[in-house]
Formats: structure tokens, sequence, C-alpha cells
């Protein structure tokens, strides 16, 4: 285990925000949190931990102590890197971790867990190509400025655009104010962008 979790070795720490961490100390005796100045604009809750808390007075108000922190998988995969951290159900850190919207919110139980790894969920992926996914189909083209009137997406707006609505009148197919339509509020809207690119 470790000899210390956050901790400001000597210097001054501000501005820190900690939530849900699980703070696992080689021994009880080492701090899980050591703000030596005690700064009021540090805020430390909700976080599950074994060592001690050196902080300002409301520090860890509804943090969760624990002797054993309950994990039911530690592993990790150099191979692929990918690996599972997750608590076991009889954890005093299980569905006990306050929600964090955007960060948190893919929670399984009936709240989230305490820790990086919510519990019935796929290992986690670490490194360069964590959570890459390769597609075998082409990502579509996309042209930013056709809405304007630019379809050969050549970044003006020109005779050839103008050659290409006339080429598609009445059919819908370069529809640029949204009506459904290629017609004339189409060919004025082209017109009024025309070479200002």
């Amino acid at each position: 285990g470790v000899k210390g979790g956050i901790v400001d070795s000597g210097g001054t720490m501000s501005d820190y925000f900690s939530r849900n961490n699980i703070l696992q100390m080689s021994s009880s005796g080492n701090p899980s949190v050591r703000d030596s100045t005690k700064s009021s604009s540090n805020d430390y809750n909700y976080d599950f931990y074994n060592g001690k808390i050196t902080a300002s007075s409301n520090a860890e108000q509804n943090g969760i102590t624990f002797t054993n922190p309950g994990f039911a998988v530690q592993s990790f995969d150099r191979a692929t890197g990918k690996g599972s951290f997750y608590l076991n159900s009889t954890s005093g850190g299980f569905d006990k971790a306050v929600l964090l919207p955007n960060f948190n919110d893919g929670y399984t139980g009936t709240a989230p867990d305490m820790g990086a790894h919510e519990a019935n969920t796929p290992p986690m992926e670490f490194g360069v190509n964590a959570y890459l996914t390769v597609s075998s189909s082409p990502t579509p083209f996309s042209c930013p400025l056709a809405s304007l009137g630019d379809f050969n997406c050549d970044g003006k707006i020109n005779e050839s655009d103008l050659n290409a609505l006339l080429e598609k009148w009445m059919t819908g197919e370069k529809d640029i104010t949204g009506d459904g339509k290629t017609n004339e509020s189409d060919l004025n809207k082209l017109l009024g962008n025309w070479k200002t690119l």
C-alpha cells in the first residue's frame, strides 16, 4: 500500500476538490489526507479511506472509513491495458458514492460506487489506445459550408456552386434553406453569399 493519499508534502494546497476516492493506505496511521495548512479553499468529502485526515474541520464529514475496502476484483492485464478494480457488494463503499453529473451517472446499483470503477461494468482501459474504437466504415465526408451554398467544399461560393444548385433545381437535393425544396429561396441564399467566403 501507499504511505500517503492526498498529501501536501510540506507545501500549500489550494482549491483541491475530492469526491468518491478510495484512499487505501498501507497503515491506518498514514495520512489519507494531509492538508497541513487546513485551507478552507479545499474540499475533501465523500471519500472512502483508512488513514488519518489532517485538514479543515469540515473535511470528510460524509466520508466512510474502512479496514478492508472489499474489492471484488483487482486485476490488470498489461498486454491489453485493461483492468478491473470494482468493489464487492458487501463493501462499505458499494452504492455509497455521491452522484457527480456527467462523471458517474452511469451507475448500475442504487447509487454510484466509491472509487473509479463501478461494479458490473466492463474493465477500465488504460494507455494511449484506451477506449479507441476502430470502425471498418469510413467517416462520412462533411462540408461545413454547404449550408451556405458551398456545395463542392472548396471554401468559395462561386460559379461551380451555382451550377450544382441549378442541376438539382426542384429536386430538394441542394436545399440550403431547409424547406425541402430546391428553388428561388435557395438561389437567393446562394447569391447572397456569393464570393463572400
